[in-house]
């Protein structure tokens, strides 16, 4: 596939999967991170232990809240 850079008014070969680069390595594996949305998951993990204390009315059990990180 083909496609004209902005900046250039030359053709740019554009290629998908395949072995790429260093560059395009590191490029796939910032959007899969991107996709696991790791700020999202903070966020629950930082409400979801709080909100076990409360359910429990104290500690709750410890391999429950670890099942439960893990799961999360």
């Amino acid at each position: 596939m083909t496609a004209v850079d902005p900046r250039q008014d030359e053709p740019v070969e554009a290629s998908f999967g395949g072995s790429g680069s260093a560059v395009g390595r590191s490029q796939r594996l910032k959007g899969y991170l991107a996709l696991t949305k790791p700020r999202i998951i903070e966020l629950l993990l930082v409400t979801t232990v709080p909100t076990m204390f409360l359910a429990a009315g104290g500690l709750p059990d410890v391999w429950t809240v670890i099942a439960t990180l893990i799961g999360v």
